[in-house]
């Protein structure tokens, strides 16, 4: 499942939320994701998460058996980023 979530001040700024089934927990998505691309990323552990952030560019999750993947043009932080992920 993907949701776009659009300004609706017409400045063309968007995130995308990508929700996926999965078997993986949070260290399955860090090999997975981040060891195999060798990408930058950051580590966010907040409400039993743990979130992992790409330079405020993009967030991406495990929780419950889906894996969650956020991505920014909204010119969100990664404070809000977190946010986000928070309250899914």
């Amino acid at each position: 499942i993907s949701l776009k979530y659009q300004s609706s001040n017409n400045t063309g700024h968007s995130y995308l939320l990508t929700q996926k089934n999965s078997s993986w927990d949070s260290q399955s998505l860090l090999t997975n994701v981040f060891d195999s691309t060798e990408v930058e990323h950051q580590v966010h552990k907040s409400n039993g998460l743990t979130i992992y952030t790409v330079d405020g560019e993009s967030a991406t999750w495990v929780n419950g058996g889906v894996w969650y993947t956020l991505s920014n043009d909204a010119d969100l932080n990664t404070e809000q980023l977190i946010d986000i992920a928070k309250s899914i």
